[in-house]
């Protein structure tokens, strides 16, 4: 009786339970290609490849079918140039495979006879353009975008305001969706059936649409080009996979919206001065028996700190829990399940002073927990924790260093 009491009262004292609370607050994320104390406020406009209302459809089909007849015969030439390229692309890549067939002996080639190299010449008629030609706008069908509105809604440079004194000036033209047509695959998917009690399998279809819109961003400050041409993987195509027919227009309309932001993101990344809302995961040990207050005391300042966050002011709640974490580390002994910080509460506390660290920017410190961290015994989960730490920390480092 004795002794089960004896065991019972070692393992309150030895097992440590690590909690977690989430602390929400905001961080300042300076950019990473400041344009200096010169800079005061912003203009973008947006160039877009539909009418701006339902009105003007009619002109707008109009100066498409115009433009496409001026480029007609630029596209004729530039058609029959890609054929001949690819015509002289086929008749090289045949004599490489014939030389090679050639070299070969009998025995070799009558084994290989269904790999006999063959001329494969493309289609004249793939690379012909065919003559532009007037559409009436389906109206029920349209697609308009009012590009102020755009350029409002979804463009601005963060802790700037909009203006032209020392601005920084963007222009955004989207092109014309492009898009492959659906295809319908299949795949064979297991389940369980509850009648017969055994794993089944079914055949499913899925759909595949291969589509794009390209985007060119000209970005300009005080007479100094920053960006000028297409942006980053617009022109590359995207497949979607989806388990019905989709809905084509709605992923048409969906493209403006998306790129656009994604082109807000690039810029203010780059050159905006950014509050970002955050959330951070607290850890803490449970803590019964008073054994570890200091760390229940260094979560609660970690948490006002958190919140509390102001950029330019000295946080003294983070640096404090920070303080409290580092003499943690320093006890710890991973190698002994029994010791106050142990293993599990060591890589709990690890996190928690990386994260922290990273928001007063002590980099030094950063740096010494993240090689604690890389020296324990880590599973491919824990590796892929440390390599997102890292890579938060490198990003927060890159735009501390490019603003001092």
């Amino acid at each position: 009786m004795y002794l089960v009491v004896l065991m019972l009262c070692l393992t309150n004292v030895y097992s440590q339970k690590v909690l977690d609370e989430t602390a929400t607050g905001k961080v300042t994320r300076l950019p990473l290609k400041p344009l200096g104390k010169e800079l005061k406020s912003y203009s973008f406009t947006v160039v877009s490849p539909y009418p701006e209302n339902n009105n003007s459809a009619r002109d707008f089909a109009q100066k498409k079918y115009n433009d496409e007849l001026a480029n007609y015969p630029t596209a004729v030439e530039d058609g029959k140039k890609r054929y001949t390229e690819a015509v002289a692309e086929a008749k090289n890549t045949f004599k490489i495979e014939n030389d090679a067939w050639e070299k070969m002996t009998l025995v070799e080639r009558l084994t290989l006879k269904d790999q006999k190299p063959v001329l494969k010449l493309p289609r004249e008629s793939d690379y012909k353009v065919a003559e532009p030609r007037f559409v009436e706008p389906d109206l029920t069908r349209l697609i308009v975008y009012d590009t102020k509105l755009l350029a409002n809604s979804y463009l601005r440079l963060d802790g700037y305001m909009k203006g032209e004194t020392n601005a920084l000036k963007g222009k955004i033209t989207l092109y014309e969706f492009e898009r492959m047509d659906p295809l319908a695959k299949t795949k064979t998917v297991s389940y369980y059936d509850n009648n017969t009690k055994t794993t089944q399998n079914r055949t499913e279809t899925y759909y595949e649409t291969q589509y794009r819109r390209a985007a060119e961003l000209v970005l300009e400050y005080n007479g100094v080009l920053l960006y000028n041409g297409i942006f980053e993987n617009s022109n590359d195509f995207v497949t979607l996979t989806s388990s019905s027919y989709p809905n084509l227009l709605n992923i048409e309309k969906q493209t403006v919206g998306d790129l656009l932001t994604q082109i807000n993101d690039y810029i203010n990344s780059n050159y905006g001065i950014s509050q970002i809302e955050t959330k951070h995961v607290v850890n803490y040990v449970k803590n019964k028996s008073e054994e570890y207050d200091d760390l229940e005391k260094a979560k609660n300042s970690a948490i006002s700190g958190y919140s509390a966050n102001k950029y330019g002011t000295v946080n003294t709640d983070l640096i404090d829990a920070i303080e409290v974490w580092k003499k943690a580390i320093a006890e710890a002994n991973p190698e002994d399940k029994k010791a106050r910080i142990d293993e599990k509460v060591l890589r709990a506390i690890l996190v928690n002073t990386i994260e922290a660290a990273i928001v007063v920017n002590d980099m030094k410190t950063v740096e010494d927990c993240l090689k604690t961290f890389e020296e324990l015994k880590n599973n491919n989960s824990e590796r892929e924790e440390i390599k997102k730490l890292k890579a938060r920390y490198q990003d927060a480092k890159d735009r501390f260093l490019a603003n001092q």
